[in-house]
């Protein structure tokens, strides 16, 4: 072989003959992303790509069960909890949008970064509830300790039998609170401040707490959804408004440049 010749040139379409490779998104397809009903209106957050159509294998098939993360203040028009973060499951595919369901929580640790602090106790809960309509959830909830009023020390620690107690009854009041609700509901009280404060109401009573923190919710076992009563109440939700709106015309705007790209040279003139 000749001293600098590459082999692979032409295969990439660097050299004379060689076929030029297309970009990587002229395969895909793009659908609009909807949020689920439960945490309030319907948005659209953005758009999904997948590959698109061949033979046998459909577009569609790639999209089921996939999960998306995005941040609630990108759902919520006055969103109260920025820090956390929402997942969602695609359930359905419908034209050019995937219906969702709620699939989870979340928290930045940035922000439970902000109330560590020296000289205090620090209490890690987890508890495995199941709710009415047959959810099995992970929580996993985060508190710490503060002072006394009138207190003189500086440390904040509390005994091994007060952490087991605030223990028993975040577990005790979390079963208590999904037994008695539906994913719908208990979705919409962990995502707002309701359960955090119910929760420091009780521990309060044990040892003064600064904050208490859902950290994390896990859906562990989901129940059997109805995809038509799903797609009914997205798009009765998606009339209510919300924002959402630039994050779908930001993507609009990347998959119009990438067929901008793609598209051949005679076709602009």
């Amino acid at each position: 072989m000749a001293k600098g010749k590459n082999k692979q040139l032409s295969k990439r379409g660097g050299g004379r003959g060689g076929k030029t490779e297309k970009h990587a998104f002229a395969k895909k397809k793009w659908y609009k992303l909807q949020t689920p009903p439960t945490i309030g209106p319907s948005v659209n957050v953005g758009w999904v790509p997948v590959n698109k159509t061949i033979g046998t294998k459909l577009s569609k098939d790639g999209l089921l069960g996939r999960v998306a993360e995005v941040n609630l203040a990108d759902v919520q028009d006055k969103c109260s909890c920025p820090w956390k973060r929402v997942k969602m499951q695609i359930e359905e595919v419908k034209s050019t949008s995937c219906y969702t369901s709620w699939y989870g929580l979340s928290m930045i640790n940035e922000k439970l970064y902000t109330f560590l602090r020296k000289k205090m106790t620090l209490i890690d809960v987890v508890a495995d509830v199941k709710t009415q309509d047959g959810y099995i959830l992970r929580c996993l909830v985060t508190t710490f300790t503060s002072r006394k009023q009138g207190q003189l020390r500086t440390n904040t620690y509390a005994k091994h039998s007060q952490v087991r107690a605030i223990r028993k009854a975040f577990v005790k009041y979390l079963a208590k609170v999904a037994v008695t609700s539906t994913i719908s509901d208990f979705a919409a009280s962990v995502i707002g401040e309701s359960m955090a404060n119910k929760l420091m109401e009780r521990g309060k009573k044990i040892f003064p707490l600064s904050t208490v923190l859902v950290r994390k919710v896990k859906v562990l076992k989901k129940s059997k959804i109805d995809v038509n009563k799903l797609v009914t109440e997205t798009n009765a939700k998606r009339e209510a408004g919300g924002i959402g709106q630039k994050g779908e015309n930001v993507a609009a705007e990347a998959v119009e440049a990438v067929n901008a790209v793609n598209a051949p040279k005679g076709d602009n003139a």
